[in-house]
């Protein structure tokens, strides 16, 4: 345990395994054990390094995973996570960046019943509006369009697309994708006009419904530190467990990553 926290380490390789197969990058160089990954667009998760396995940054790691970076014209980010041992001290010699992007995993243990909701669709596949409203809400956000839409052209297991709509319109979606018995929640997001009517709740409740059905075990999810709104939501949701953290260090000043 964390002092200050509830964090639980016991699920957590496996969950980093599920949430990497939930959010797919377009590349991935095993360098040691370490897995750099580049994609394009937006999305650090994405285009970072992040260890394999409880293992800390060496130099030679860490300059074969800038080559990487810099062999495709990318700048080197690389993603520390609380399951492994602090590189800290090897990233600030080489000049890295503070500390950014810091977010928490969390997990729901599926336990209880969840009822359904009509109003929400769920889909094996993202319908044509559905990939139009998760377009237009990146964009609304100040990201690219296809920043949380490319990632599901690469999925390669269950996934459910869920999506709620007034008058026709989608006003809240986001899709769950389940990997070794756990469910992870990716891309929540809610039209601004439409915020503090629950609609991102009953999305999320409707894939803990789903994730039932596809005898998950768990539902895991990872949400920025800072984003109080909706670390509360899923809080209320019943994600009560916290499994670890992470953050990016980057080499150089570059565009911005979500």
């Amino acid at each position: 345990m964390v002092a200050g926290s509830d964090r639980d380490d016991s699920w957590g390789w496996r969950v980093e395994r599920a949430c990497a197969a939930a959010w797919p990058a377009g590349r991935r160089v095993t360098v040691g054990q370490w897995c750099v990954q580049h994609s394009g667009g937006g999305t650090r998760r994405i285009n970072s390094a992040s260890a394999l396995a409880p293992v800390s940054l060496d130099p030679d790691t860490l300059g074969a995973i800038e080559r990487c970076y810099t062999g495709a014209g990318l700048p080197a980010i690389v993603r520390l996570t609380s399951l492994a041992p602090d590189s800290s001290a090897l990233l600030d010699a080489a000049g890295y960046l503070p500390a950014e992007g810091s977010s928490a995993t969390l997990l729901h243990d599926l336990t209880g019943d969840a009822g359904d909701d009509a109003g929400v669709r769920i889909d094996a596949i993202p319908s044509d509006a559905w990939r139009a409203a998760r377009r237009a809400l990146s964009r609304s956000a100040g990201q690219g369009a296809e920043d949380h839409v490319a990632p599901i052209a690469r999925l390669a297991i269950p996934a459910g697309f869920a999506s709620l709509a007034i008058e026709g319109r989608i006003v809240s979606l986001a899709f769950g994708a389940c990997h070794d018995g756990i469910a992870v929640i990716e891309a929540v997001a809610t039209d601004p006009a439409a915020r503090r009517r629950g609609f991102a709740g009953r999305v999320v409740g409707a894939l803990l419904g789903w994730a039932r059905s596809q005898r998950a075990e768990a539902m895991a999810l990872q949400v920025a530190h800072d984003n109080r709104a909706a670390r509360a939501l899923y809080r209320g949701l019943g994600f009560d467990r916290h499994l670890y953290d992470y953050h990016y260090r980057r080499r150089a000043i570059c565009p911005n990553f979500a």
